[in-house]
């Protein structure tokens, strides 16, 4: 990848890149805005290298200064008037002008964005009360960003000027960051169908965090001989995922990416040997589950293949197919089986039917 993986998630997947330039919309038109995030952003460096170039771009001003600080308590004025001068400082009186007024008269936040990040809710509560009252009437006066980490409190869900981080960024965005990870030249040794099952699976694994995804991609290797594993390795202590949620993840990752593979593997053992099964089929006898009989070869399916070619009495069985296409038929078999019943296949079952995907060439 060209660019870092970071700068590669806020600048160029759509729901990041979304909610950057979202949040500098609504900042430069309202002169405030109410940034929703989770408790730790991925790539937070890049975070705040994407949003000061939007910033810088859009904000009318080369000469802006962001200044990202926390708050611990309501006292907001006290904290903007740090920014000011000595004199500034000590010549506001309350009682004869709102403190905007002669915040916007002294230039304090001129060419500045001020951002901070309340600590707690009568804190968020006090920044964005001044938010509020802050409205610039000339480009460059100053701009307040208010970023909140964690569960936003319910009363300032439905706010004017918010944008909420899990409103732009879902699961299709990091699946799209999954796919372009495992584009890297790095993996051009895997096969095609190697790499989408890869991409799928680590974007279940890391469910919505970037940061962990690639991670996971980086060792892509160890990721599919042992998902858990891999996982556990990159998480925090004391907040393990359980086997049971892997399990399923693995599950739902193998629905995505390799049922289409076995679809695909069933059909083409079909079109080799066609001509034989359709003989078959015409002499009569051959019957599916509840009875059901078959029109066609392509109604077979991978568990009557099977039967068709290990098991049916003389006369019905299919002898035209080899000792190889026989094992592999089984595993397909066997993981569409495992699947179709909520269970994920072992990454034993996963790696020999993509490795033999991998060799290129037929079986047969």
């Amino acid at each position: 990848m060209a660019e870092g993986t970071g700068r590669f998630w806020w600048s160029q997947v759509a729901g990041p890149a979304t909610l950057v330039r979202e949040s500098v919309r609504v900042l430069v038109a309202r002169g405030s805005v109410l940034l929703s995030l989770p408790p730790e952003v991925p790539f937070e460096d890049d975070f705040d290298a994407q949003m000061r170039l939007e910033l810088t771009t859009f904000a009318d001003t080369r000469e802006l200064v962001v200044e990202r600080m926390g708050a611990t308590g309501a006292d907001v004025v006290a904290s903007v008037l740090e920014r000011a001068d000595e004199a500034a400082r000590n010549r506001y009186r309350p009682a004869r002008e709102p403190f905007c007024d002669y915040a916007r008269r002294k230039g304090i936040l001129r060419g500045r964005v001020l951002w901070v990040e309340p600590a707690d809710e009568p804190a968020l509560d006090a920044w964005l009360a001044f938010a509020d009252a802050w409205r610039p009437t000339e480009p460059g006066e100053g701009l307040v960003l208010v970023a909140f980490r964690g569960a936003l409190p319910e009363a300032h869900a439905g706010r004017e000027g918010l944008v909420a981080y899990d409103r732009q960024v879902g699961p299709r965005s990091l699946a799209l960051f999954c796919a372009v990870l495992m584009d890297d030249p790095a993996h051009a040794d895997l096969s095609e169908r190697c790499r989408l099952y890869a991409s799928s699976l680590v974007a279940r694994l890391s469910l919505d965090r970037p940061d962990v995804a690639r991670s996971l991609a980086d060792d892509v290797v160890a990721t599919l001989v042992d998902p858990g594993r891999a996982l556990h390795a990159l998480e925090r202590p004391g907040a393990r995922t359980a086997d049971d949620e892997i399990a399923t993840r693995v599950w739902q990752a193998q629905v995505e990416s390799l049922f289409g593979i076995l679809e695909q593997e069933r059909l083409e053992f079909v079109e080799r040997h066609e001509e034989e099964l359709g003989r078959i089929l015409a002499r009569g006898g051959v019957t599916g589950r509840f009875g059901r009989g078959f029109e066609t070869p392509m109604d077979l399916e991978l568990g009557d293949l099977v039967w068709l070619a290990t098991s049916a009495p003389k006369g019905m069985r299919v002898r035209g197919a080899s000792a190889q296409e026989l094992a592999h038929l089984r595993l397909l078999r066997d993981c569409r089986n495992l699947i179709a019943h909520h269970k994920p296949c072992p990454p034993s079952k996963v790696s020999r039917l993509l490795e033999l995907r991998g060799q290129g060439g037929r079986r047969g």
